[in-house]
């Protein structure tokens, strides 16, 4: 898959591009889906969640996304897959580097760190070094 930039929350054609994405992937699946809205919430969310440390120290963050984590119960009969992401941060900007269908996760985080940058690791701990 050729990596998605973006650029602008409320580009129609970006939107467009992840959703021709997504829909590759999820052409016969018809539970545990996401689409483009799904996307960029979890670019805003990452955005909100890691204010407290600056663009550029950033670059390099990627996680693993699974929107439809939930536990299943023993008697389940199959394995149940939901459709995943992957968001890497560089330049400035998040990246759509990857949509495939995996298993549902079992821990209770949709966002798993795949790679933090030490700078990233740095600022976040200096920011609770000190309290308000």
């Amino acid at each position: 898959m050729k990596q998605i930039i973006i650029r602008d929350y409320d580009d129609k054609e970006i939107k467009a591009k992840i959703d021709a994405e997504i829909d590759e992937v999820q052409k016969r699946s018809k539970v545990r889906t996401i689409s483009a809205y799904d996307v960029i919430e979890a670019c805003k969310h990452l955005d909100q969640r890691f204010e407290i440390v600056p663009k550029k120290y950033r670059d390099g963050m990627a996680f693993d996304v699974d929107e439809c984590i939930q536990p299943f119960p023993g008697a389940y009969k199959g394995i149940p897959e939901s459709t995943h992401f992957c968001l890497t941060y560089k330049n400035g900007t998040w990246r759509l580097t990857d949509v495939y269908r995996g298993r549902c996760g079992k821990n209770c985080s949709r966002f798993y760190a795949t790679a933090m940058p030490e700078a990233a690791q740095n600022a976040i701990v200096s920011s609770y070094m000190y309290f308000r």
